[in-house]
């Protein structure tokens, strides 16, 4: 894998645009930086951000390749969106949103089929690609329900 550069970064990590050499794909890699001191809810949300990118199938969440550790960081390895996160878009036209919008419910609906919220919903967490799709991402908080009632607080 060759990393080519910085997509973003957020509160965890940073997410980068590699190259996968054995197939000359292009793929984006969340890539975490953890220590012995490394919170144990720093160390959750990267647990539960893999379960649910390694259980998801559904065209509206983003791809998962797979994830490994390189000396004190994991890379998680996921589908490209070339078109980047929503957040860089400013204003969009009411035709186009609506569209996004029920893209993003389709999501929406399929984590809580599968008893997942996401606790995170923002424009810098719904990716899009120049063929049209868009991709829900960044499930660090997400929660799954048990027994089909949230049992949270906010900030726990």
């Amino acid at each position: 894998m060759y990393l080519i550069g910085e997509i973003g970064s957020g509160s965890t990590g940073r997410v980068m645009r590699a190259l996968y050499m054995p197939t000359q794909e292009v793929i984006a890699v969340k890539i975490i930086d953890l220590d012995m001191d490394s919170e144990d809810n720093v160390k959750q949300q990267i647990l539960s951000e893999l379960s649910i990118l390694r259980l998801s199938k559904s065209p509206h969440i983003i791809e998962f390749y797979g994830a490994f550790f390189v000396e004190s960081s994991i890379y998680i390895c996921t589908q490209f969106m070339d078109g980047h996160s929503l957040d860089r878009y400013g204003v969009i036209v009411d035709h186009i949103l609506s569209k996004l919008v029920v893209l993003i419910i389709n999501g929406l609906v399929y984590l809580w089929t599968n008893k997942i919220i996401h606790r995170d919903v923002k424009p810098s967490n719904m990716l899009i690609n120049t063929s049209g799709q868009v991709k829900l991402c960044d499930f660090g908080i997400s929660k799954q329900l048990v027994h089909s009632i949230a049992k949270t607080y906010t900030g726990e």
